[in-house]
């Protein structure tokens, strides 16, 4: 064979063997899925070995797919190992008054058993001028009774009067019941109606009207009102009159951001009320409601406008209401829960409540994850048997088979296109041409054909 036919030969093989053969795709050039993909992947390892090495490492957008909201009417917070277990793919809104009011209480309490009583009036006292600063009264009655009640046992053990009195008064209002220990304090320290002429009256106009005033957590009526004015502040000397303004009112209108001030002697108050468009302060509303009651829908519906309004949205749109299904007694870890999803595109439930059944941490998280839907609005596969495993019921005969089918395994030519075969094909062609070419006398070729 002439060395140009073996060098062609050689060359036209070596072609064909790399037209057959799929090139792997480099890093630089990967499609948006796939690099979406191996940063959620990347994410998820870090945040892994962000756990195991004890720390807390808060999920990417692309790992994370909804928002979780653990009901505080029922009690307690959400366990810390399901929060761990839950980091990949729920996160929690940002801390705001309604959170540290609980992190305050459980530490004031710790205080309070501890005899530390100095280090509890000033934190406690902070925790519940914020608490009244954004939340509806109503909504956090229970919740201001238990934080009035420490601050009342503190300033009892501490002799300072005024601050008791003033925490007897509120305990009063909100008509609350409280344990038999509070209610001996609280009977030391009940105020006696004060006799006399009223005082002078303050006007309370709102913009829009209608809205409720409360003067000192005791209602009055809608704007415009008439509110006795705040007692003026006394000399300092006298402990029974306060040396500082302590009479406040709170202005509190559905769909409005709260107002709480402090109540002048005399004069005219007109306040205007913005809408409330802050979303860490709309979660916490909801989770001060019912779990499912058409309060805890109508403010998941304002979120979903509030959402929709902004000008960078959240790609989170899906919010998970856990709450314990037991709710009385303390909390136990890896109880039983129940969930129920809010979708803030379809402002609507996407079902009714799931039970979670009692188990470790890692199978409550994957069943409560199971629970939200994809992008594309479907089911992932393996939901049914995440389900399952975590609530006890069967999965259905198509999940299962979806699990259980293995992914194909392609050959060498697997991810080859059809025009490679058709180059290839047509190499193949050249060479056996050639080949006969040589076998065969250059001169003359004769064909015949008999019968």
């Amino acid at each position: 064979m002439p060395a140009m036919l073996r060098a062609l030969l050689c060359g036209t093989v070596l072609f064909a063997w790399a037209c057959a053969t799929p090139a792997k795709q480099a890093v630089g050039d990967a499609s948006p899925a796939t690099a979406a993909l191996q940063a959620g992947t990347a994410a998820t390892q870090a945040g892994t070995s962000a756990t195991q090495a004890g720390t807390t490492t808060s999920p990417s957008p692309a790992s994370a797919r909804g928002v979780i909201v653990w009901s505080v009417q029922t009690r307690g917070s959400l366990p810390a190992d399901l929060r761990q277990a839950m980091a990949p793919t729920l996160v929690e809104p940002d801390p705001g008054p309604l959170a540290a009011a609980i992190t305050t209480l459980v530490s004031a309490k710790k205080a309070l058993a501890e005899l530390r009583c100095t280090e509890t009036l000033s934190p406690v006292a902070q925790a519940i001028d914020r608490l009244l600063q954004d939340h509806r009264i109503a909504d956090t009655q229970a919740l201001l009774s238990e934080l009035y009640s420490v601050l009342l046992q503190c300033a009892d053990r501490l002799n300072q009067g005024p601050l008791a009195r003033r925490a007897s008064d509120a305990l009063f209002a909100l008509q609350a019941p409280v344990p038999p220990d509070v209610a001996l304090v609280l009977a030391r320290h009940q105020s006696p109606r004060r006799y006399g002429p009223p005082l002078p009256p303050v006007r309370v106009e709102s913009d829009p009207p209608g809205a409720l005033v409360r003067r000192n957590l005791l209602p009055v009526g809608p704007t415009p009102a008439a509110v006795e004015g705040g007692e003026e502040p006394g000399p300092t000397y006298d402990p029974t009159v306060p040396a500082h303004p302590t009479d406040f009112i709170d202005v509190e209108l559905a769909g409005y951001r709260k107002l709480h001030r402090t109540l002048p002697a005399r004069g005219e108050l007109v306040l205007a009320l913005r809408p409330e468009d802050r979303p860490p302060i709309l979660l916490e509303q909801v989770a001060l409601q019912e779990p499912g009651s058409d309060a805890q829908a109508a403010l998941l519906r304002a979120l979903s406008d509030v959402v929709a309004a902004s000008k960078t949205p959240s790609s989170l749109r899906q919010i998970v209401i856990v709450w314990p299904k037991e709710r009385a007694g303390s909390p136990v870890a890896g109880e039983g829960l129940l969930a129920r999803v809010y979708d803030l595109d379809r402002r609507a439930w996407q079902g009714a409540a799931s039970e979670i059944s009692a188990g470790p941490a890692p199978s409550q998280a994957q069943a409560i994850a199971g629970l939200l839907r994809r992008d594309d609005g479907t089911t992932p596969a393996g939901v049914a048997s995440a389900l399952a495993a975590g609530t006890g019921k069967p999965a259905t005969s198509k999940d299962a088979a979806a699990s259980k089918e293995a992914p194909k395994k392609k050959g060498l030519f697997g991810n080859t296109k059809w025009y490679t075969w058709v180059v290839a094909g047509g190499v193949v062609a050249l060479i056996a041409g050639l080949l006969i070419a040589e076998k065969v006398s250059p001169e003359k070729v004769t064909i015949s054909a008999t019968r």
